[in-house]
């Protein structure tokens, strides 16, 4: 194929970096705890010097060698070839496989060639996709871990309030233990939310029998999703579980692939698919499951976990999502509220993120509007 490159829009480097830290209190989930955060970061330069920048989600460590991997694939073409390379260097190198990794690697390459294409014609990136400029945005804090106590939920109402205090009208809470200890976390949580939208993850934790426990024991309550009652492997009972629960269904986030999509989106098993863009193949990708997704009745939820390129070019995503005549609900927008000063630092510099992202918009400036390379003091690789 020939290159697009005669206009300076040609790889030139690609730099797998790791950027992270400590956390100051130990938190979880129920499939562990996490002391250190770190996200592996793509730096992508092309042949006039513009640089852009991409975001995985997966191990960072695994990621960034991966990044190294594949790098020597792209580089020569044009970022706007980004999608076709991507897909035939996922095909050359025999993914998808399940290589998590590798799917992470690709996806913030993808990524960070988007945010260089777009600043190469000076717009954002909802531009680039034909998106609106002012989607209707409902962000939700993804706030309320496990702590490393006796009963690890039991903080939780507490915690509710102090996220109310910041200004977000809805909270997602991790559960994932045993059934009666999460359903009466559930009601506490219910009971401090004072009219806010509360959703529950269970991050995958139960079999068959006890994601219908919690489905039962929920009920119609007034839960906005129950997010990952069962592990992938799982996917046949989603659609099962589905028919029965009076909580709407939620899960995607280790969508690896359109392929991995299209196998969600055919078991009907969600009421909300809920892709990571910097796992699922970057946001070309993201807006082709969307687009899927939505023709099969679905909605869109966009996973977010990071650094906060991610939820960046997730901004851009629902500028897409949002502009469909037959959608009339804001876009659902998870902000990691979890302990990352890495992620506080980055963020802190933007207008679009206000109020610790209790209020956002869609970034203005060209590419993605966010760019990590000030962030020296959190840089480990």
């Amino acid at each position: 194929m020939a290159s697009l490159a005669s206009d300076g829009s040609e790889i030139r480097t690609i730099e797998g970096r790791i950027y992270g830290c400590d956390v100051p209190d130990r938190f979880g989930y129920s499939q562990g705890w996490i002391d250190r955060r770190a996200s592996a970061v793509v730096c992508l330069t092309t042949a006039d010097g513009t640089v852009g920048w991409g975001e995985a989600y997966a191990d960072a460590r695994a990621t960034a060698d991966s990044i190294a991997h594949v790098q020597d694939h792209f580089v020569g073409r044009s970022v706007f070839e980004r999608t076709a390379v991507a897909h035939a260097t996922a095909q050359r190198l025999r993914y998808p496989d399940g290589d998590v990794a590798l799917a992470a690697a690709l996806s913030a390459v993808a990524l960070a060639a988007t945010d260089a294409a777009a600043k190469l014609l000076r717009v954002p990136v909802r531009a680039l996709l034909g998106g609106t400029a002012r989607p209707r945005i409902r962000p939700y804090a993804s706030a309320l871990w496990f702590a490393p106590a006796e009963d690890p939920l039991a903080h939780y109402p507490e915690e509710v309030c102090r996220v109310a205090a910041r200004g977000f009208t809805a909270v997602k809470a991790k559960i994932g233990t045993t059934p009666p200890r999460d359903l009466r976390a559930i009601e506490a949580v219910l009971r401090a939310a004072d009219g806010m939208a509360i959703m529950v993850d269970a991050n995958q934790a139960y079999d068959v029998p006890a994601a219908e426990a919690v489905c039962c024991g929920i009920g119609a309550q007034g839960v906005t999703w129950l997010e990952e009652p069962l592990p992938p492997r799982l996917l046949n009972d989603y659609a099962p579980l589905r028919a029965q629960a009076l909580v709407p269904i939620a899960g995607g986030e280790t969508i690896m692939s359109l392929r991995d999509a299209a196998a969600w989106i055919a078991t009907a098993g969600v009421d909300v698919l809920q892709p990571d863009l910097c796992l699922a193949g970057g946001i070309d990708d993201a807006t082709a499951i969307s687009n899927m997704a939505r023709t099969a009745g679905m909605m869109i939820a966009p996973h977010c976990f990071g650094i906060g390129i991610g939820l960046a070019a997730s901004l851009h995503w629902a500028s897409v999502i949002a502009d469909d005549a037959g959608v009339d609900d804001p876009v659902w927008i998870e902000v990691d509220t979890a302990p990352y000063a890495a992620r506080d630092a980055l963020l802190a510099r933007y207008d679009w993120f206000a109020e610790g992202g209790a209020r956002m918009t869609v970034p203005d400036e060209p590419g993605l509007g966010v760019d990590p390379d000030a962030l020296d003091q959190f840089r480990l690789r």
